[in-house]
């Protein structure tokens, strides 16, 4: 766990970046264990498009209810938000 400052322009500006967020979303798509033809079984087979456009309106939706101010957060390793909170760091760099 890590304790980090995000706002929305954070997660906004990482989803943007089509390639680090798309890579980030593959690595939990497939860690969750996608089947062979590419789908992860919940109820229902789902495929990486769709993974992906859901998680992307998650992080949307965190990110609008966050809003522009700074918020201190406690985020779990290697989580999305904290990949996020990375990615700008590394831009900053």
């Amino acid at each position: 766990m890590s304790v980090e400052i995000l706002n929305s322009q954070t997660i906004e500006e990482f989803i943007e970046d089509e390639e680090a967020f798309e890579k980030c979303v593959s690595e939990y798509f497939f860690c969750f264990g996608a089947n062979s033809n590419g789908g992860v079984l919940a109820d229902r087979v789902i495929d990486f498009e769709e993974y992906k456009s859901e998680m992307k309106k998650m992080m949307l939706a965190v990110a609008q209810g966050i809003g522009y101010s700074p918020i201190q957060m406690i985020l779990e390793a290697d989580s999305l938000f904290l990949r996020a909170v990375q990615h700008e760091k590394a831009k900053s760099l």
